[in-house]
């Protein structure tokens, strides 16, 4: 439970920098300075990689459900092979979107 209040004041300028830093996240100044302060500022996605994230996502998805009706034998042999192989390309993409 965090019980301790900082209280700091800054320039014109630090506050125009630090909302440039925490732009693309959903974090409040506060919240921002915390987490920066504690080394673990959040990793800011530009938004074009955050709308492919969702595309993927759907993709994901749908890979699963091919992948469940796999495994209950609703598809030729083989072809779970051919499903992990792409679940794992897409943690690839998904993490090269993220820059993880």
């Amino acid at each position: 439970m965090r019980e301790h209040f900082v209280n700091t004041r800054l320039s014109d300028e630090e506050i125009s920098l630090l909302d440039s830093l925490r732009k693309g996240t959903s974090l409040s100044r506060s919240s921002y300075m915390r987490a920066a302060a504690l080394g673990t500022p959040p990793r800011v996605i530009p938004s074009i990689n955050r709308e492919q994230w969702v595309a993927l996502s759907r993709v994901g998805s749908n890979l699963n459900q091919l992948a469940a009706a796999a495994n209950i034998g609703g598809f030729p042999a083989g072809i779970e092979a051919s499903i992990e192989e792409t679940r794992r390309l897409l943690r690839d993409v998904r993490a090269q979107l993220v820059g993880g």
